[in-house]
């Protein structure tokens, strides 16, 4: 239902998103909406259905609600997968504002600590894509809430957020330099190019790449398994299991700094694996256990994406 965080609550419940946003609305306690009142609940629109129609007069606003989950130090995201529905009800609104109607979408952060809101092109390019698209016809108000960490009501003013449009503008594009996670079960000795013969202990393998263009194609080729053997990465890959692949859409060309940062938290590195064009020891690290479920590994993602270019 929630996580808690140190300073409370982040609730998982999409239903409940609505729910609170209902109540600031009614309280006139949104930054940008405070002039407006509810007046329905779930209206289906073509295809879509959206969360609120609501009132000024003889005006009508059609308002769709994201639920943020994901977050930097400094930035609340949106969305944390890919969101093909998402996308879908920024296009509808988009295009029912071109028509002459009023459209809005709400994105509700829940980590009061945030200062920006930014879609996360890292994740799903084709949301962050359609939200540029969006700018002009759509109204955008971001906003962090905070939920207090025993009762998870809510503590405080909602908090207006800031778009860097200047960020989202120049970094949303399909290159950038990315990390391909693969998992061993078994130790195996794998003949990986000239490096010749390689033992790997079982556990997970985190390689750094880049791609100056079709990252998402690269990606892609990664995870297949059928394929003529050309990078490093292709021989593990041949033994060892896809298990999740994490794009760094910038254009600053940042591989080789991602190498470094990993490297301080793995446990281990395959000597000159992939950084035969480069100074780096190693462009693939080794841990005993997930990575991804170890926070040091997602505050360095979360750095990297996000809160360099916010701090430049």
């Amino acid at each position: 239902m929630a996580i808690e965080e140190e300073w409370g609550l982040i609730s998982l419940n999409t239903h409940k998103a609505n729910d609170m946003a209902e109540f600031l609305i009614q309280e006139k306690a949104l930054p940008g909406l405070e002039s407006w009142s509810l007046q329905r609940r779930e209206i289906k629109v073509g295809h879509s259905r959206f969360d609120f129609l609501l009132k000024r007069g003889e005006e009508q606003l059609f308002l769709e609600v994201k639920s943020c989950t994901l977050y930097s130090r400094l930035a609340t995201q949106f969305p944390d997968a890919i969101t093909a529905r998402g996308r879908r009800h920024l296009e509808e609104l988009t295009q029912m504002a071109k028509a002459g109607q009023k459209t809005g979408a709400l994105f509700l952060g829940q980590n009061p600590h945030t200062r920006y809101f930014l879609p996360d092109w890292h994740t799903d390019l084709d949301f962050a894509q359609s939200l540029l698209q969006a700018r002009g016809s759509v109204e955008f108000y971001p906003v962090a809430i905070q939920l207090h960490r025993k009762t998870g009501e809510l503590s405080g003013a909602a908090q207006a957020l800031e778009i860097p449009w200047e960020i989202l503008q120049k970094e949303a594009n399909d290159e950038g330099c990315y990390l391909y996670l693969l998992r061993l079960e078994e130790q195996k000795r794998i003949a990986v190019g000239r490096l010749g013969l390689i033992d790997f202990a079982p556990g997970f393998y985190v390689y750094c790449g880049s791609a100056k263009k079709n990252l998402t194609a690269r990606l892609a080729r990664h995870q297949r398994k059928k394929k003529k053997t050309h990078w490093h990465i292709d021989f593990l890959r041949a033994e060892a299991e896809h298990h999740h692949a994490l794009a760094i859409r910038r254009q600053a060309d940042l591989e080789c700094a991602l190498a470094q940062g990993i490297a301080t938290l793995a446990e281990g590195a395959i000597t000159n694996f992939g950084s035969s064009d480069c100074p780096c020891h190693s462009h693939l690290f080794y841990f005993t256990q997930n990575p991804l479920h170890q926070p040091s590994f997602h505050r360095l993602l979360g750095d990297l994406r996000m809160d360099q270019l916010l701090e430049e």
